[in-house]
């Protein structure tokens, strides 16, 4: 399990594992993910390591979240501390001029997503050849 955290008015994007550390807490990691305000990341359905970022320049990214080869290390104290994986981009696309407010993935078909815009719009899309990842 991944939680994403969403600052409201910056781009980083913090990525928490579920291993809290008593003095250090939750493994994590920022990526920067857009020049512009993060509006949300759903992940897709059918796989828990792909999701997509919505930007405030209209933007959506698809990420692929890769887990370490270890989920925890002990520290020097012999606590156990959590180790975050990796965060890599597949794609990225301009869809508006204005920010990507609303998004959602289709349960049953992989791929299949809504989404809706500052600019009054409210689009679909396909992202093919998710099966490969």
């Amino acid at each position: 399990m991944l939680f994403v955290d969403l600052p409201v008015t910056s781009s980083p994007e913090c990525i928490h594992t579920p291993r809290y550390h008593p003095t250090e807490g939750y493994a994590g990691r920022k990526e920067k993910v857009t020049k512009s305000t993060l509006w949300g990341a759903h992940f897709l359905p059918q796989n828990r390591e792909v999701f997509a970022s919505c930007g405030g320049n209209g933007t959506i990214t698809l990420f692929k979240y890769s887990y370490p080869e270890e989920r925890s290390i002990k520290d020097k104290e012999g606590i156990d501390r959590g180790v975050a994986g990796t965060v890599e981009m597949l794609n990225q696309k301009e869809l508006s001029s204005q920010p990507v407010i609303s998004f959602d993935w289709h349960m049953n078909k992989t791929g299949l997503c809504v989404f809706a815009c500052l600019d009054q719009t409210c689009r679909v899309a396909i992202c093919t050849k998710l099966h490969l990842y």
